[in-house]
């Protein structure tokens, strides 16, 4: 059953690393999803006082999302809130906030399954983002449960997963079958988007496509010397190490083909443009009104 699913779970730890930044630098997905959020809430007429980034990392998306917010002289928000198990992480993304907001944020330091609401935060969010988060949860229904709980009256959840067409997914599938993992509990967003609809939940439904662009010279140094040095300078290695989550800028022998050839078909002139696909599901609190 697909409430049964099992994931398996990974540190946040790589996020510490040059391949995240790297990602970001390379990557417009931020920004896109961010303008996503907004025009659906738009769309929905909901205008937020309290805001939850489950899984925040260094903060890029919330911050995209306030600069929004406040550009469109939107002034009702009164709180964020941030989780993420990385104190450290926690700390950039509050501090990347404060650029663009003096609203009050508030941290909590743990795992969303081993949160306790009244204690580690109270209930009535307007919006709750989980950006690319249920991937790395053992009991998916159960944490969904948990955030639709925690909003308020027509509040808005937002999950976000790859779809299974994107290269991002396509990647860190090789990755997992090269690491005898299984490959069909990956979580997917046709998935969840199944799984949210049979809970039986107020559902919808969007793809968003991004880019990933890497200049074509790195990709050639990285087909060319996959088991050489050189690669600890090498855009390409340090996005595909990040796709596959790998503890190794190295691919290994027999992926090496299979990962170039997605690199080579994304290759015009100067750059190569991995295709990001994801599936945002908005669930909608019913108002009990």
């Amino acid at each position: 059953m697909l409430a049964e699913l099992k994931h398996t779970s990974y540190h946040a730890h790589y996020r510490h690393s040059r391949e995240y930044s790297v990602f970001l630098q390379h990557s417009d997905e931020k920004e896109i999803s961010a303008e996503v959020i907004f025009n659906h809430l738009r769309l929905r007429g909901i205008t937020p006082k309290r805001v939850w980034d489950v899984g925040c990392g260094s903060g890029e998306l919330m911050v995209h999302v306030v600069s929004l917010l406040n550009r469109s002289g939107v002034d009702s928000l009164s709180e964020v809130t941030l989780l993420d198990p990385d104190k450290e992480l926690l700390t950039i993304a509050r501090e990347q906030l404060g650029v663009v907001t003096d609203i009050p944020v508030t941290s909590i330091t743990k795992r969303i399954e081993n949160t306790v609401e009244h204690c580690d935060y109270t209930l009535g969010f307007d919006l709750i983002i989980a950006s690319h988060l249920l991937y790395y949860v053992h009991q998916v229904e159960e944490v969904i449960t948990k955030l639709y709980h925690a909003l308020s009256p027509s509040g808005l959840l937002c999950t976000i997963a790859r779809m299974s067409d994107a290269d991002s997914f396509q990647i860190r599938k090789l990755f997992r079958v090269a690491r005898g993992e299984d490959v069909e509990a990956g979580l997917s967003g046709e998935r969840l988007r199944e799984l949210a609809e049979c809970m039986r939940l107020n559902v919808s439904f969007q793809i968003v496509v991004s880019h990933i662009e890497i200049p074509a010279r790195d990709v050639s140094v990285f087909l060319q010397n996959a088991h050489h040095r050189a690669l600890h300078n090498n855009a390409t290695a340090w996005i595909i190490k990040l796709m596959g989550h790998s503890d190794s800028l190295i691919v290994p022998e027999e992926l090496l083909c299979e990962v170039g050839n997605i690199l080579e078909r994304r290759t015009e002139g100067d750059t190569c443009r991995l295709v990001q696909r994801d599936g945002f599901i908005w669930i909608h609190r019913e108002c009990a009104c």
